[in-house]
């Protein structure tokens, strides 16, 4: 991801005249640690070259992924550990797929629009889809989603928000203080799901009990209940979770 920050920030910022060797030059210093990497992954650790998701697969899951990171970065999303069902009855006919394409195609097209009044904006929303491009079901990683991925990205989303706050304090002429009251009631909004999360981490049980509310379809959840259930001689809750686990298709394990 750095690379790819690295190289249009310099196009973009360098003088005209140096423009071109300044580009070269970060490419090669880039490329060099890159090229160790790969080597030292492949030669000495002997792990397996990345691999890439189906393009059906990117077209239909990449949109849906990249509209969830944005709107888990504006506000935190229900606590859950696992996020196998994110993508459960998914179709490119589905209601959520429309309204992912629609935010994406909303944000661009308002990037362009502020691009000359406010280009922090569209750098911020740049740098962040730079930083979810590994993320957006293009590389097949052991997790197809998590709230993590969200975070470096949500530099990029944090700064272009800043900016667009920015140009309308000096717009307007409003008072400076407005623009950090405004980002203070976001901060203090978003405080208050990570006060459940720090409740539903309790207790193992009400970890799974609280996750099963954001993750209702998750196999992996219900039978985790259930074995716990179990080791508390709850027969009858452990039987009921094991029978819910067993009606749902079972995915990829997403533990955040």
């Amino acid at each position: 991801m750095g690379p790819l920050v690295a190289i249009p920030t310099v196009i973009w910022c360098s003088p005209a005249a140096l423009r071109w060797r300044s580009t070269m030059n970060v490419i090669v210093a880039v490329s060099i640690p890159l090229a160790s990497y790969v080597v030292l992954r492949t030669a000495v650790f002997h792990q397996p070259s990345a691999s890439f998701q189906p393009l059906a697969e990117i077209l239909l899951r990449g949109p849906v992924s990249v509209a969830k990171y944005v709107s888990w970065t504006i506000y935190p999303p229900a606590m859950s550990m696992e996020r196998s069902t994110e993508f459960i009855d998914l179709t490119f006919r589905s209601g959520i797929y429309f309204a992912a394409w629609l935010t994406i195609v909303g944000l661009a097209a308002v990037a362009i629009w502020l691009r000359c009044y406010v280009p922090l904006f569209a750098a911020g929303l740049f740098g962040a889809a730079i930083a979810l491009m590994p993320f957006a079901q293009i590389l097949q990683l052991y997790q197809l989603v998590a709230e993590r991925y969200a975070y470096t990205a949500s530099v990029g989303i944090v700064l272009a928000i800043s900016a667009v706050l920015a140009a309308v304090v000096s717009k307007f002429r409003l008072p400076r203080w407005s623009a950090v009251v405004v980002l203070a009631v976001w901060i203090g909004l978003s405080f208050m799901p990570v006060h459940e999360r720090i409740h539903a981490w309790s207790s193992e049980s009400e970890l799974y009990h609280t996750s099963l509310i954001a993750s209702p379809k998750s196999a992996v959840l219900h039978l985790n209940l259930g074995v716990l259930s179990d080791a508390d001689g709850n027969v009858r809750s452990a039987v009921t979770a094991i029978v819910f686990a067993g009606a749902y298709q079972p995915g990829e394990s997403l533990y955040e």
